[in-house]
């Protein structure tokens, strides 16, 4: 099973992130899931590795799949140009995403273009929309476009950045463990 999660992990990144273009894959793992004294989900630490890519692309699935069993792994979705996750220091942006935390409609999103897919990140019926674009473009359409795709689809307005953290396929929720329940898989379509 950890071989077929790790080709949905790296099957993921290499549809997302472009293997002609160098720079950073963030990757972000909250261990520790829990809630807090107000019930709000949370992680007791917080850690987050750059890898250079494409030359880590191996390293990085391994890292993912270490980690996807006892935390929530998630992955910036644009490749950096240093090694920091920060507003403005994407390598390239010639892909929008939403995250929906609503129903999603997937005749909706196949409407969006024969390229866009959903990531269904674990809670039912709620996923990562993303949209390949046709050419690279400047911080400010990126967000533009990021924002009406999440009105388009009713998507978080506030995930609309070249630096959010998305779940990848191959992982999992670990939000329903918490509440005793288990956790979900995270996988694409």
């Amino acid at each position: 099973m950890t071989s077929t999660l790790s080709a949905m992990t790296g099957d993921f990144l290499n549809k997302i992130l472009p293997t002609y273009k160098e720079g950073y894959l963030i990757v972000a793992v909250g261990h520790g899931p829990r809630l807090d004294a107000n019930g709000k989900y949370g992680h007791t630490r917080w850690e987050e590795r750059p890898f250079l890519w494409p030359d880590m692309a191996l390293t990085a699935v391994e890292f993912i799949q270490n980690h996807a069993m006892v935390g929530d792994v998630y992955t910036c979705p644009y490749l950096m140009k240093t090694p920091k996750r920060e507003k403005g220091n994407a390598a390239w942006r010639a892909l929008i995403h939403s995250d929906v935390d609503t129903l999603i409609d997937p005749c909706v999103v196949h409407d969006l273009g024969s390229d866009a897919f959903i990531v269904w990140s674990g809670s039912l019926g709620h996923g990562h929309v993303y949209v390949p674009l046709a050419y690279p473009v400047m911080p400010v359409q990126h967000e533009m476009l990021c924002r009406g795709l999440a009105t388009h689809l009713g998507g978080d307005k506030a995930k609309v950045s070249e630096n959010d953290l998305l779940r990848p396929p191959g992982t999992f929720n670990h939000k329903s463990a918490v509440n005793g329940g288990l956790m979900t898989a995270v996988w694409s379509n």
